[in-house]
């Protein structure tokens, strides 16, 4: 009922949660470390993830679930759809959205994954109405709401640790306590404007597929701003919007991963860290091997003897 992983790079972070289709990326250098305790019940998924480098993610939500999002600890700014958010807050995600965060160092989340028709048949039963709001990705900014969730999610833990309950009764249990909490909720949802920055954070959205799908070739920024049809101040506006960093700086990025993901594939008895390097437009093997340390926390070769 209760799972816990590990990892030590955002492929691994991505891999793990396959159900809500993550795509995560590591923004802030260093050695990466993250942690996931999965309490799986009928109805319903809680997660709590803990990172200690910041990494930019976003997850493509099912057409039946609702996503509670309740971050608990950062050592920086959330930036969630090109907006920052500094204070304690819920957000939900409804069917069919693509929330693109960006996620500051020391950092803690609870994440709950509602099956949709369950949540409302129970809403129902109670005589609970559930938040309505006309946008598909907003937030509840009240701190009495965010103090009394915290514990909730908490004990839903330790009670799934210890197996008190049958895994039915624990969720009964904490899905009439979360509607009842919500129910006392007084303010009205906002919703995380996304009109405001729509031309910008496509603009960078679709100037980062392309370049996902093209990391062997040689790109410009006037390749990307041609391809996302805006001018390059538009397409670094909407990069920093979404991202937190330049397009040239997303670029080597994404090559940094991709060159991480073939070393870690390689044979180490018959592949070399220079022609995986090079495959990715490194040519300066020494630039390459001092960026990938310190992006990684470690160097191209200690990756390929893994």
């Amino acid at each position: 009922m209760l799972t816990h992983f590990s990892c030590n790079d955002c492929d691994e972070l991505s891999d793990s949660l396959p159900e809500t289709q993550q795509d995560c990326r590591q923004t802030v250098p260093g050695s990466f470390l993250g942690q996931w305790w999965q309490l799986e019940l009928p109805g319903l998924s809680i997660v709590k993830h803990e990172t200690n480098y910041g990494f930019h993610n976003s997850a493509v939500i099912s057409d039946s679930s609702l996503l509670a999002y309740l971050p608990i600890k950062q050592g920086g700014t959330l930036v969630l759809e090109g907006h920052s958010w500094d204070g304690p807050a819920l957000f939900f995600a409804q069917p069919k959205t693509c929330p693109v965060v960006s996620v500051p160092s020391d950092f803690a989340c609870y994440t709950i994954e509602f099956d949709l028709t369950e949540l409302s048949r129970t809403a129902s039963a109670l005589g609970v109405s559930l938040p309505s709001n006309q946008g598909d990705l907003y937030c509840l900014p009240d701190p009495l709401l965010f103090s009394a969730a915290a514990p909730l999610i908490r004990r839903a833990f330790m009670i799934g640790r210890k197996q008190e309950l049958t895994r039915h009764q624990c969720a009964d249990k904490f899905v009439t306590s979360w509607l009842n909490l919500l129910s006392h909720y007084n303010g009205q949802p906002q919703s995380v404007d996304r009109s405001t920055l729509s031309q910008r954070r496509q603009a960078a959205l679709n100037a980062a597929n392309y370049i996902r799908t093209r990391l062997s070739v040689d790109l410009s920024l006037a390749d990307l701003c041609e391809v996302a049809g805006v001018t390059d101040r538009t397409l670094r506006n909407g990069f920093q919007d979404v991202f937190g960093i330049s397009p040239s700086k997303w670029l080597k990025l994404e090559r940094l991963s991709a060159a991480r993901r073939d070393l870690k594939a390689a044979d180490p008895k018959k592949d070399c860290v220079g022609d995986i390097a090079m495959k990715y437009h490194f040519f300066q093997l020494a630039h390459f091997a001092t960026d990938y340390r310190k992006h990684f926390g470690e160097s191209p070769s200690e990756t390929l003897r893994r």
